[in-house]
């Protein structure tokens, strides 16, 4: 069974179905799309998860970027909603808490947290199923981290 082989524009009894990549990448960049407009700092940020993470070391180059546009394809429609959904159902526990450790990294990346990116983390948070406690601690350590 391929990499992909659930890949995007298939949906299972309402729920977009990604694969593990796909779906981490959903949140990232549904997490780039909070607040309306992507800075330079969370375009770093994208790319250097894609380029870096266990998750996308077996895909070259030319596949992340084309997984990329698929997801990109996939934020305009069906929209950012059902991208988190489809990605609740794929990523594992520690990974879902990964991946929203990463989107708080993200959306903190400016040194502010607009009202559209609190309430896009109160989402995801819920979404993804993250302790409360646990998502406070890693908002609280990327904005600490993004400081400077």
């Amino acid at each position: 069974m391929g990499l992909f082989s659930n890949a995007t524009a298939k949906k299972e009894s309402g729920t977009l179905t990604l694969s593990p990549a796909e779906a981490f990448t959903a949140v990232l960049t549904t997490a780039m799309a909070a607040d309306g407009y992507a800075t330079d700092e969370e375009l770093r940020i994208l790319r250097d998860n894609l380029f870096s993470l266990l998750l996308f070391l077996p895909l070259v180059e030319v596949a992340r970027l084309h997984m990329l546009e698929r997801v990109l394809k996939l934020l305009e429609s069906p929209g950012p909603e059902a991208l988190l959904v489809g990605a609740r159902s794929v990523l594992e526990a520690d990974l879902r808490e990964t991946a929203f450790a990463m989107a708080a990294d993200m959306v903190t990346s400016d040194g502010e947290l607009a009202e559209e990116e609190k309430s896009y983390l109160d989402r995801l948070r819920d979404t993804l199923d993250v302790n409360e406690e646990m998502a406070g601690l890693l908002i609280t350590a990327m904005a600490i981290k993004n400081r400077g």
